[in-house]
Parts: C-alpha cells; sequence; structure tokens
C-alpha cells in the first residue's frame, strides 16, 4: 500500500451523519425529560406565589382584628354609589402605610405588583370574565348589625364579625381560589372546578359563588381562619362545601 493510500485520520470537528442523527435523538430525549420537569417547576413556583399571596392576606386581616378590637374586616362602599370589597377594605386599611393598593379585584391576569393568583388563565372561547381569583367567606360580615354610614374610609359600612364568634378558627374557612364568569355560566374555566350551584341556588356559605377553582395541578389553596393554608385536590375539598366549615352558628 503507497502511502498516499493509508486511512486518513479524521481532522477538526466533522461528524458522520450517523453521529448527527445520534445526537439530535439524544438532545430529543432530554427534552422530553426536561420539559415536563420545568413544566412542574414553574407550577409549583406559582402555587407557591399563590400560596404566600394568602398567608399575606391572612396577616393583613389578623392586623384589622386587632387594631378592630376583635372584629374581623367587613365591606362597604368605596365612594357613596360604588360597593368597597374585602379587597378594598384591607387596601384600605392594612397596606394604608405602603401608599399602594396591593390586593388586585379583577382583572383578565395578574397586575404588576398586586397580589392576584399567577395561574389565573383566560377563558378558552373568550367573552365577558368576571374573575375574582380570591373570595371570602360570606359570614365574616355581619349582616345582622346595620350599617356605619362612614367609617374608616368606607361609606355605608357592615361590620365583620367579632373572630370570637367563630368557635374554631383553624377549621373555618376564610378565603378560597374561586372564579366565575360574571352572569354568565356557559364558559368553561381552563382548570378543574366545583359546581357548588348557580346564583340564588349556590349555598351561602360558600359565599354564593359558582365554582371554586383548582389552579395548580387541579389542587386550591384555601385559607383558614387562623392563618393557615392549605391545598386541596376536589376530593379533598369536597369536604368543605359543608356550613360548618363557614357559619359560626353552627360551629
Amino acid at each position: 500500500m503507497n502511502i498516499d493510500e493509508r486511512p486518513r485520520p479524521r481532522t477538526g470537528a466533522a461528524f458522520t451523519l450517523l453521529e448527527l442523527l445520534s445526537v439530535v435523538a439524544i438532545l430529543g430525549v432530554l427534552l422530553t425529560l426536561l420539559v415536563p420537569t420545568a413544566s412542574r417547576a414553574m407550577e409549583t413556583a406559582r402555587k407557591g406565589a399563590c400560596t404566600a399571596n394568602l398567608r399575606t392576606i391572612g396577616s393583613a386581616v389578623q392586623l384589622i382584628v386587632a387594631d378592630e378590637n376583635g372584629s374581623l374586616p367587613g365591606v362597604g362602599k368605596r365612594t357613596p354609589t360604588s360597593s368597597a370589597t374585602w379587597q378594598d377594605v384591607l387596601n384600605l386599611w392594612a397596606f394604608e402605610s405602603t401608599g399602594r393598593d396591593p390586593l388586585q379585584r379583577i382583572g383578565e391576569k395578574r397586575q404588576a405588583g398586586k397580589m392576584y393568583c399567577p395561574a389565573m388563565k383566560a377563558w378558552p372561547q373568550g367573552g365577558t370574565r368576571y374573575p375574582r381569583a380570591y373570595v371570602m367567606n360570606t359570614y365574616v360580615p355581619d349582616y345582622s348589625a346595620g350599617t356605619i354610614a362612614s367609617y374608616n374610609g368606607i361609606y355605608d359600612y357592615q361590620p365583620g364579625r367579632r373572630m370570637a364568634a367563630f368557635a374554631v378558627p383553624a377549621r373555618t374557612v376564610l378565603i378560597t381560589e374561586s372564579e366565575r364568569n360574571g352572569d354568565y355560566i356557559s364558559a368553561s374555566v381552563p382548570y378543574g372546578q366545583m359546581t357548588l350551584g348557580d346564583g340564588a341556588g349556590a349555598p351561602v356559605w360558600a359565599s354564593q359563588n359558582l365554582d371554586w377553582a383548582f389552579r395548580h395541578a387541579k389542587q386550591i389553596n384555601v385559607l383558614f381562619l387562623d392563618g393557615h393554608v392549605e391545598s386541596r385536590s376536589v376530593d379533598t375539598a369536597k369536604e368543605l362545601n359543608d356550613p360548618k366549615f363557614f357559619n359560626p352558628a353552627v360551629q
């Protein structure tokens, strides 16, 4: 064999087609493994942010209880003609010193710097949407106490019940994740949900909302009156659809 006929060693970074296909196949396998892991990590982060929101809200409620001599926050009107939700009351009373309103009431998605569930998604078919990421137990305000014309910047203020009215704070639901489509019930929530009723048919202890939303890998975050947060699946959340978790009269 002549010297010129000897096999020459490969130089540089040249690859055969088989080697390139092998590399592509390996990368495909790695991506298949990494994408679900990254997705789960993002969902865990969203769930953690939502849990942190609820704990902050729980702390704000306790601040109001301390300032109001044992009474929970109520509801009223921001102006003589517009309603004030519990979010408005907490923004005004618990977060006023921050110079901002960190609690978001409604919206298609989370606004920058606001506390709102980061896992909120748009309705698949669009249309009218009236979401509230978080809803409060309707038994927190004391509707039998009458209203105060103006109190701490809230008009027609309906005081909250006294904390002591609830016999078991650790078992009393304060806030759940929920979402409804305003006066329309045809839209589908883009995650699991529990339908509690329609309009007047919804149980009063469940804040008269149509649905509880399971945004976090089919789990819902629930804030209890003592400040702790639980994540529950649809099956374990069914237990909470009972007045003893809301109504102080049956606790």
